[in-house]
């Protein structure tokens, strides 16, 4: 379907989602299968923000993503305007199969939501390449404490925690088994378990939550109007239950808390030149790990070398066990990071231009692959986040 209105979007994906949606000739409405829908946020980076050439608008940058020609190879799609504005409709064959249509909701120029009854597979696909370096979008990051507080807007029905330092081992001995843990719950018992993990310092040491699965009503007076969203570190809402809206109400949660902090992280610890006086101004940010890192030098090896998951790139210019000084390429947003690096903690300075979403994927990174109670610390000490 090509979505003309916002309302003609959500009564097609309200029908989708409880299997009541209209027949193909459009008349009657069908019992079918329900069909959970994919909701994801992405990030628009700020060179592609600024300005409102005609170049920048939506439209067109959807157009140039699409031209991609690996994508284009697979999903030759077109991009179909609607009567509302920043909602556009992209659909055409996937693998010369199958139709796959994306409702991107542009409305908010810097974050888009992209809508889609796609099988996961597939979209995620769809949207890891458009995502990729260069591009002009990103993915989001959602640390562990964001989950958490997105549990408490709801009823939590599953989570999923993980522990992987196996990139920062040799994977030679039988100690090496402790370095990866990954445990999924779902039913009655999870606010108990996540309720647990916060309260034993033993057990946060070595889980970090990835995942949750939570049933959310926006009206307490009508809890029967509700959807059960999965949700996931970069910013994946799956949705199933009774109500798209009450799907888009726990979406605007999740979207109004991210950009809460990349905004803070941006108006506060950008380091740039001030116009009037020609002096540097902005904060440095602290990540601190409540386990040493131990040799700076080789854990910069592991974490600039440009892979997943950090996927950061950057030549150390002075080094040694003790400290690293370095500029770091972020693969995701194309923006750049400079790093001061101990066994014991990271000094993090953000340059102008460059994107919040540097500084977050790279927490979330840590709390999942280095240390699950890492804190990101402004210059009072004070934690920087507010979830």
């Amino acid at each position: 379907m090509i979505a003309r209105t916002r309302e003609q979007l959500a009564e097609f994906m309200q029908g989708r989602l409880t299997g009541a949606y209209a027949s193909d000739d459009g008349t009657q409405p069908s019992g079918g299968d329900a069909i959970p829908i994919k909701t994801y946020l992405v990030e628009v980076q700020p060179s592609g923000v600024a300005g409102g050439s005609d170049d920048l608008l939506p439209e067109r940058s959807l157009r140039k993503l699409l031209s991609d020609p690996l994508l284009r190879a697979k999903y030759p799609a077109t991009v179909h305007t609607s009567k509302d504005h920043g909602l556009l409709t992209v659909a055409g064959p996937y693998r010369d199969d199958t139709s796959v249509s994306l409702y991107l909701d542009c409305k908010d120029p810097r974050y888009w939501l992209l809508h889609t009854t796609a099988r996961s597979e597939t979209a995620d696909w769809i949207i890891g390449r458009m995502t990729t370096v260069g591009s002009g979008l990103a993915r989001v990051a959602l640390p562990g404490q964001l989950l958490g507080k997105l549990a408490a807007a709801g009823a939590l029905q599953g989570l999923v925690v993980v522990h992987d330092r196996r990139l920062f081992t040799d994977g030679e001995g039988p100690e090496e088994a402790a370095d990866f843990l990954s445990v999924q719950l779902w039913g009655g018992h999870s606010q108990r378990v996540l309720t647990l993990l916060n309260e034993d310092g033993t057990m946060s040491d070595c889980m970090s939550l990835s995942r949750i699965h939570v049933r959310y009503w926006p009206d307490e007076d009508a809890r029967e109007a509700f959807s059960i969203v999965d949700v996931n570190g970069e910013g994946r809402m799956e949705a199933r239950g009774a109500s798209y809206d009450a799907h888009l109400g726990l979406v605007d949660i999740v979207k109004d808390s991210y950009t809460r902090q990349i905004e803070k992280i941006e108006a506060l610890y950008r380091v740039q030149t001030d116009r009037r006086t020609g002096t540097l101004i902005g904060r440095s940010l602290t990540i601190r790990f409540n386990r040493s890192i131990g040799d700076a030098a080789e854990f910069c090896k592991v974490v600039f070398s440009g892979s997943r998951p950090f996927r950061l790139w950057g030549v150390p210019a002075s080094t040694s066990p003790a400290f690293t000084r370095l500029r770091a390429l972020d693969l995701n947003s194309g923006g750049l990071l400079d790093f001061e690096i101990t066994p014991d903690l990271l000094r993090v300075f953000l340059p102008s231009g460059s994107s919040g979403n540097a500084v977050v994927r790279f927490f979330a990174n840590s709390q999942l692959h280095l240390d699950s109670r890492v804190r990101l610390l402004d210059q009072d000490e004070r934690d920087v986040f507010e979830f």
